[in-house]
């Protein structure tokens, strides 16, 4: 028993805030290396649109899956006819098979551009690398502007190794994606700042005017009968809503980026987290930024587009 509590002690000893503090300390003293790059982007939908062996993996899927389909078809007869039991069985379980080669072609590329990254940024003397999105905001595509809103990064003046990564995996010349890499290599002011995007769009007058708006369209519409579902129509106006406040806000966070020299701006959630709300435990478990002390950006673009509706 005596041994038991010795070495329990000795645990407890060891485990103590002091001693992982300073534990913690004197690995990070080992680890503080000042990067060339601190930190770049990069836009993996588009690295998988544009990998050529990839796409040539998919397509090769795509056609084979057409041709069973045809097989399939024939063997049943009328599409009336009930599907026999071993052919449906075969259906099943090439649909199994078919997900899995589909599984099995993204972790492979996957891999390799994690390898690609890791080997550019070893080169290079880079920090980190985040992925970001690099499409253009469609303001009649609904599902376009619910991306855009969403985007973890919201502003980025740093590298973009979107293009060197797919040089590099379609083995073509990545002079250019280098060129442009070689201009952008200045280290900023400050490397980093955050913003919390869903605070902009609640504390700001003229967005929640418009989006109020709505509402109370919506709300006159069902007191006649009408269903309380949104139309078309009016699913395009909300889009339109907030693809007009998100380029407001992405306009803001670049002045201020230009002004303050920022490299580039992430987004976050500052709400507290309520243990008694679960889609409020479900959102902090989910954040993407844990913790952070570099600049919040969220209270000067609000004032900025306040401003800017007086």
């Amino acid at each position: 028993m005596e041994m038991f509590f010795a070495v329990l002690l000795g645990v407890v000893a060891a485990d103590a805030p002091e001693a992982r503090a300073s534990t913690a300390l004197s690995s990070e003293r080992q680890h503080e290396p000042s990067y060339r790059i601190p930190l770049a982007v990069l836009d993996v939908a588009k690295v998988f649109k544009e990998a050529r062996g990839f796409n040539q993996k998919m397509q090769s899927m795509k056609l084979e899956i057409a041709d069973f389909d045809r097989n399939v078809k024939a063997r049943r007869g009328e599409p009336t006819d009930p599907i026999p039991a071993d052919l449906e069985d075969e259906v099943k379980a090439k649909k199994a098979a078919f997900l899995s080669d589909e599984a099995q072609v993204y972790a492979e590329t996957y891999r390799q551009i994690e390898n690609t990254v890791q080997k550019i940024c070893r080169d290079r003397d880079i920090g980190i690398v985040i992925r970001f999105t690099n499409d253009s905001l469609d303001p009649n595509n609904r599902g376009s502007v619910l991306q855009a809103v969403n985007r973890p990064v919201v502003y980025t003046g740093v590298p973009d190794l979107t293009a060197d990564v797919i040089a590099a995996l379609n083995k073509s010349d990545a002079s250019t994606a280098l060129s442009v890499e070689r201009e952008q290599t200045s280290s900023h002011r400050i490397p980093l700042a955050v913003i919390d995007t869903a605070k902009v769009f609640k504390e700001v007058r003229d967005i929640n005017d418009k989006v109020q708006r709505l509402k109370e369209h919506l709300n006159e519409r069902m007191k006649g009968g009408a269903p309380a579902t949104r139309n078309e129509k009016e699913l395009a106006e909300e889009s339109l809503v907030y693809a007009d406040a998100y380029r407001e806000i992405e306009n803001a966070v670049k002045n201020i980026c230009r002004e303050r020299d920022i490299g580039i701006v992430i987004r976050f959630t500052s709400d507290s987290m309520v243990p008694n709300d679960r889609s409020s435990v479900l959102q902090a478990v989910n954040r993407p930024v844990v913790y952070t002390a570099v600049p919040d950006l969220t209270a000067d673009v609000i004032a900025a587009l306040n401003k800017g509706s007086q």
